[in-house]
Formats: C-alpha cells, structure tokens, sequence
C-alpha cells in the first residue's frame, strides 16, 4: 500500500508535465518595440496544430478550443506597475478578446523575474459566431503605466473554420 502512496504523487506530475509541454510548435513573430527587445520567446505551441508541420496556419474548428503555450524570459524588472495580459484579434485596430481575464499570475507563474525563463499556457475558446476565415492573433504580456514601455509580444495566425 505504501508504494501506491509514492507511485500517485508521480504519476499525477508526469500527467501534468506532459499537458503542459504537448502541442505543436508554430511559426510566430515578435511584436512591439523591434530596435531593443523586451523578452525573449521561446518554443511557442498550440495544441491541436496539426497544420504546423507544414508551416501553416492552426485550423481551429469554431465552437472548440485550443491551447497556447511559450516559454518567454523578461529583459526588464517589474516595477511598481501591475501586470497583465491580453489576448488580441491583430488588425489595424487590435480588438481584446471579450472576457480574458487580464491578471498575468492566471496564466504564468508569479512572481515574473527579470532574465528569469518562464512558461505561459492560456486556453482559446473559439465561439461558433466568430467568422470563419484567416486571422492574425496577439498576445502581450506586459507592465501597465510602465515607462519605458516593458512588454513581451508574440503574433501568430490562425484559420478559424
């Protein structure tokens, strides 16, 4: 009975550490300020994708979800402003998705460290009545009211179908 007490704990970790890296790699480019960057991003994935073999763009069936997930490593030190996060339909104009909650600590693990790695994991849930067709998607991280400007940005497309 003891061993059953050890092997749980263990089992329920790998579960967990298997979630949280699974997906597939995507292309992505960083956005914001380009002459000095803020933070560095790393193995971005969504799950599912299984388009980005081809280097193409997630196909996400509308009314389900997919989830992203990044390592990223802030250049800057938090100050005294709060941080958030926002998820973005990028256009000329970026819309905020409606409901994201904006508290970084949901999504990432806090406190955020300068030149210290951590992970991201946000769920998109694609509502049936959003249009079918190509988008460009953003997600920030970053210090509000923070000057200069501190943030960490990544873009990435998705098809909704």
């Amino acid at each position: 009975m003891a061993s059953y007490a050890l092997l749980l704990p263990c089992l329920i970790a790998v579960v967990f550490a298997s979630r949280s890296t699974s997906g597939e790699p995507i292309k992505f480019d960083n956005c914001g300020d380009t002459e000095a960057p803020r933070c560095d991003i790393t193995n971005v994935k969504i799950d599912p994708c299984p388009e980005a073999a081809t280097d193409e763009p997630c196909k996400i069936k509308r009314g389900n979800s997919a989830t992203l997930t990044y390592n990223f490593t802030p250049r800057w030190a938090p100050g005294s402003g709060e941080l958030k996060t926002r998820a973005y339909w990028a256009s000329v104009l970026d819309l905020p998705f409606l409901g994201m909650d904006t508290d970084v600590c949901k999504y990432a693990t806090c406190p955020i460290v300068k030149d210290q790695q951590n992970f991201y994991n946000f769920t998109l849930e694609i509502e049936k009545r959003y249009p079918a067709q190509r988008y460009n998607i953003k997600f920030r991280i970053w210090e509000d009211e923070a000057e200069p400007k501190k943030e960490c940005c990544i873009v990435f497309k998705l098809k909704l179908t």
